[in-house]
This record gives structure tokens, sequence and C-alpha cells, in this order.
């Protein structure tokens, strides 16, 4: 007998343990329905109670002083709060704005580095023109590095004139 109890619970806990994960994983919307609309209900009686209680606590104490202190001080601490919090929020902003103009400014001297870079390399292109002509008026001696020998290339009218020009891209 006591097996069988026992083999009854035990499926009686596995049923409801499938049962249990079906719902989690969003099987049985109807089931959810119930439970959202009794989740709601028993907000709206907490919410009703309290108010009640505290008409209670009026009515019962006459006065409305101790909480009015009470709620004061609460309130002095939210206030509190709320300084210190915005106190560490103004000075992360400034940090963060420190640290932006920080880097803006290594990004414009980078940017000077370069442009400066760039200058520098467009005057030496500008240096670079070469202008051959009128080569045939000298003449032109050529040596042999083996021999030590020297070839004499006298004027030519056949060579023209040559103007090359480096220009930059």
């Amino acid at each position: 007998m006591n097996t069988q109890k026992a083999a009854y619970w035990i499926s009686l806990l596995l049923f409801a343990f499938v049962l249990h994960s079906q719902y989690q994983h969003g099987a049985f919307p109807a089931l959810h329905r119930v439970a959202d609309r009794a989740g709601t209900m028993l907000c709206r009686t907490a919410t009703h109670a309290g108010q009640k209680l505290a008409a209670a606590r009026v009515l019962l104490a006459g006065s409305e002083q101790p909480e009015d202190e009470f709620l004061a001080r609460r309130q002095a601490q939210v206030d509190r709060l709320l300084a210190l919090r915005q106190a560490e929020l103004n000075r992360a902003l400034a940090l963060h704005r420190a640290e932006l103009d920080r880097m803006r400014l290594q990004m414009e001297h980078a940017r000077f580095v370069m442009d400066r870079a760039q200058l520098v390399r467009m005057r030496g292109l500008e240096r670079m023109h070469l202008r051959l002509n009128d080569v045939s008026i000298r003449p032109m001696v050529l040596a042999c590095p083996e021999t030590g020998a020297r070839i004499v290339l006298g004027r030519s009218a056949d060579l023209p004139d040559l103007d090359v020009d480096f220009e930059t891209q």
C-alpha cells in the first residue's frame, strides 16, 4: 500500500512539473489570462485595503501630526538622495565632457599634422620640375666604367627638347 501511495504522489508531482513547464513556455493562454486577471484583482484589493487602512489610522489617531513628521523626514531623505545622485551625475557628465574635449583636441592636432605633412609633400613635388631642353648644344661625354674610355657625343639636330614635370595628384 505504501508503494502505491508513493507511486501516486510521484506521478502527481511529475504531472504538476510538466504542467508548470508547459505553462511557463506559453502553453495554456486561457490560464495566462486568468492569472493576469487574478493579479490585477489582487493589486486592486491591496490598494483598496491600503487606502482603508490609512483612513482608519487617521480616524483612530485623531491627529495626523506623527504621520506628517514621518512623511517629512522621508521626503527629506529622498531629497538628499536625489541631490547626491544628481551631483554624481553632474560630475560624471563633466568628466565625459572633458574626455570628449581632450579627444577633439587630439583629433584636431592629428588633422593639423596630416595637413602639414601633405603640404610638405606638395611643396617637395612642386620643386621636382625638371627641364631638359637644348641638350644638343653641349657635347655629351660618356665614360666606360671598366676601361675608362671616353666617348664624346657631339651636337645632333635630331634630339628634341625634353620637358619633364612631376605633377602632384
